[in-house]
């Protein structure tokens, strides 16, 4: 079974985070981002997807 966070579960966890790294922090969602990139996959199975970091 998947655990899923709460939308009060990852406030919880950004609050954590910027009291620990301070602020501004950037911090990546990595579930969120694989979701999307799913559903885009899904919606336009033929488009290539190129990204830059």
């Amino acid at each position: 079974m998947a655990f899923t966070m709460t939308d009060e579960t990852k406030k919880d966890i950004l609050q954590k985070i910027a009291r620990a790294k301070g602020t501004p922090v950037f911090v990546i969602d990595i579930a969120q981002i694989k979701k999307n990139y799913l559903r885009f996959k899904e919606n336009f199975p033929d488009v290539q997807v190129y990204y830059a970091v």
